[in-house]
Parts: C-alpha cells; structure tokens; sequence
C-alpha cells in the first residue's frame, strides 16, 4: 500500500512524498494544495481526491478499495469520457509499476529463502530444474513437491467426506501445516497446465471457483461423492 501511493505521488510529479496511515495529513493536503498537483489534470484531481483518500480514511482497505473506487468513476455519468480514458490510462500505468515492484520483490525474497525440503513424500530426492517439481515458498523457506505428490494432496483433501457428506479440506503444506492461500493455489494449477500434466476433475473444479471451498463444494458435490465413493471402494480393507 505504501509503494502504490507513493508510486501515485512520483507519477504526480511530487518532489516530497507523504505516507499516508489514516491519520488527517494536514500537511500532505497543504503540500498538494499549495503546488497544485490536483490541477495538473482532471485524471490528477481524480487520484488525489478518489485514490489517495482512501490511505486517510482506512489504509487497511486501500488494495481492496482502489478497484470498485476507479469503477465508481468510470460509471459516473458526470465525468467526461476523454477524462475518464485518461484516469485509466493513468491507473493501467501505476498499477504495471507497482507490479513491476511486486514481482522483483518476489525474486529477491525467492532467491535469498532457504531450502527446507527437497526430496518428496517419499524421500526422494527432487532436482528443482526438472519440469515435474514445484517450488513453494513460505516464511522465507523453500519447499520442493513432486507433480505427483501435489495433485494426491489436492485430490485426498478435496475429496473428503464424513459419512458420505461431502467435507473437502483447504489444502496446505504437510511440512508446516501452513494452509495454501490463493497465489500458491494458483501457482501450483498453472505449473501442472503449464508442464501438460492431466487436470483432475476435482482440481479443475476447485480452480473454477476461484479457489472458494464453499462454492466448490456446492457446486461439485456430487462429483466430491461420486470420486469419494470410488476410493472408499478400492482402498479401504
């Protein structure tokens, strides 16, 4: 959040940067008064007044706020098209430097994380080069999984019932029991499409309900039984 508003400021031209914590800036708001940085354009007027808002009101929200603020522009009817092409153009902008950012961030905290595991659940040991092993990382550590071992894990936990009622599992790491959020979700679905591996059903449902385990059980109820019910048949005593 901190690195979005002040990129936004950097691209207003400020030669002083405010973080802004939620707390009334007076200054800031003097600072921008002062030099004009709101009349540059009316796309400026709209960040400082729209975006920026936002880090004085609740900076907790900001990432999830900054979204349905720019459509609350682009719907108001009150706003000319030419600005609001400009306040997009803007927007798609910051938001390709800021991830600019983001993703060198992410290859430094990769390349400096130690390695915590590198064999598979069977204790063999996992060439992180080769296209069949995933690389996770969590808490600054680097953990290798087989293809394989990945698509057992998501099949056993989504997969499972009590007494037939369908109960999938959020998936997470055997090593730290630390749940897979949505970026690791993702990572891991695009790794095995990416190196052809064969998508279970499961699978492929869960990634079309954005990784939402209630509405995947919802909608794919049937299908958690019916795979449930085949395990059950072939692997219990």
């Amino acid at each position: 959040m901190k690195a979005f508003q002040t990129i936004i400021q950097k691209y207003h031209g400020q030669e002083k940067y405010f973080i802004l914590n939620g707390s009334i800036n007076i200054e800031f708001s003097n600072y921008v008064y002062i030099n004009k940085y709101y009349s540059i354009t009316q796309s400026a007027n709209l960040f400082y007044i729209y975006i920026l808002q936002i880090c004085s009101e609740n900076p907790r929200e900001f990432i999830n706020k900054k979204f349905s603020r720019l459509n609350s522009i682009l719907k108001n009817v009150f706003i000319l098209d030419e600005d609001k092409e400009k306040m997009l153009d803007d927007f798609s902008k910051i938001q390709r430097i800021y991830y600019g950012f983001v993703r060198l961030a992410n290859i430094y905290k990769f390349k400096k994380a130690n390695i915590q595991i590198d064999t598979d659940l069977c204790m063999n040991e996992l060439n992180p080069n080769k296209s069949n092993v995933f690389v996770l990382c969590q808490k600054k550590q680097k953990y290798y999984f087989s293809a394989i071992d990945l698509i057992n894990m998501f099949n056993r936990n989504l997969s499972n019932c009590f007494n037939f009622s369908p109960e999938p599992n959020l998936i997470k790491n055997p090593y730290n029991n630390i749940y897979f959020n949505n970026k690791d979700l993702y990572n891991i679905y695009f790794f095995l499409r990416w190196n052809n591996y064969v998508i279970p059903e499961l699978i492929q449902g869960y990634f079309l309900c954005n990784f939402n385990l209630k509405e995947f059980r919802d909608n794919y109820e049937f299908n958690i039984l019916n795979i449930y019910i085949k395990n059950y048949i072939y692997n219990s005593h």
